[in-house]
Order: C-alpha cells, then structure tokens, then sequence
C-alpha cells in the first residue's frame, strides 16, 4: 500500500493512496516505482485523470500480466471548495456529510491492466462540491477484508457504522478508532493484507 500528498499550488492539495496485487519484494519493488511516478506526474500535471493516463501508459509497460495497481489520485480545491479525482480500479471513496453517507465509485480500470486508449475511454473524473465538516475516507481493501477467527470481513456495513457513530471525532481520533475497531475484530484471525486509511475533514 502506498499514499502520499502533494502540494499542486498554494490553493491546491493533490493526494494519491494505492495498492499493488500480489505480495513480498516483487510488490515492495513494483510499488516503489508507482511512488516515484505519481511524484513525478503531480509536478507537470494537474488533472487527475490525466495523470492516471499517463501513469498507466508506463505501468502497461513496466508490468507482467498477472500484475496492476489500484490507485486513487485527486486534489483539493481551497478556493472553489473542491475535491477532484479519479480511480483506477481502487476502492470507492466514501463521503459522510451530516447523518449521511455515500459511497462514490467513478469507473476506471486498475494500471497496468489495459491499453491507453481503452483505459482513458473508461477512466471518469468527479467533482465534490464541499461542504463544512464534509469527512471524506479513503482505503485500501485490506480494511474491509480483515476477517475475524470465523473468516467473516469486516465489510462496508461495519466499516461504514464505525465512521458515522464516530463522525464527531477529529481525522486522528477517527482513524485511530477504526484501526481500534478493524483490529479488536480481526484478533483471533492472522491479517495477511495491509490496512491503510486516509481521512480528511473540510473544514474552511
């Protein structure tokens, strides 16, 4: 797994979050090159689309078959009040607003798993006009697939209750309190995948 944040501009925060298939040092290697490509991108390009294009363009090349990434990769707008992103093939971003919840999942393939024009035709790119307080939550799959000793997951009806019952709490408290939560579940079964979790709360 893999996140990381990137000042655009003084009005623009991009971020990215992650996840390689397979595991060990092929994996720890393949990712370490993905870090260095959205490092790069974020530099030169500012839609998060496009830099999704051009990161699978090198990915389709640098890949075997068996292997993609899944990746996230948007900004925030400080002066519009934005958040703008894409995904490849990564989980769905959730966004708790008041006593609401939604689960957004714009289209997009994993890198590395297609051809430049077929993965730009599929590829969306959203737009979140924010509110005040909006908590925005992204993760890796390793969350929602932690098992518990009778091989149940976690799931999104779990994950989702621990964030709205917690909503109140600051980024840090919340994160802290669903890592608490996944791993008091998951304490009688063996975790064999990483669990990240990237959480921001709009406040102007």
């Amino acid at each position: 797994d893999y996140y990381d944040f990137f000042k655009i501009s003084e009005t623009k925060l991009g971020f990215v979050i992650s996840d390689v298939s397979g595991k060990g040092i092929s994996a720890a290697f393949i990712m370490a090159e993905v870090k260095g490509i959205f490092e790069s991108l974020s530099k030169t390009i500012e839609r998060p689309k496009e830099i999704l294009i051009k990161a699978n363009e090198i990915l389709k090349e640098a890949l075997d078959n068996k292997t993609f990434v899944s990746a996230a990769y948007g900004y925030f707008d400080l002066v519009e009040k934005k958040l703008v992103f894409s995904r490849a093939g990564h989980c769905p971003l959730f966004l708790l607003r008041g006593g609401d919840s939604k689960q957004i999942r714009p289209s997009g393939l994993g890198l590395g798993l297609s051809d430049t024009d077929y993965f730009e035709k599929t590829l969306e790119e959203y737009s979140i006009d924010l509110n005040e307080n909006d908590t925005i939550v992204l993760y890796t799959d390793g969350v929602t697939e932690a098992k518990n000793e009778l091989l149940e997951d976690f799931g999104d009806k779990l994950f989702l209750e621990a964030l709205q019952s917690n909503i109140n709490l600051t980024a840090e408290e919340l994160s802290n309190k669903i890592i608490k939560e996944i791993t008091v579940f998951s304490s009688g079964h063996e975790q064999y995948d990483d669990i990240t979790l990237v959480i921001f709360k709009w406040q102007q």
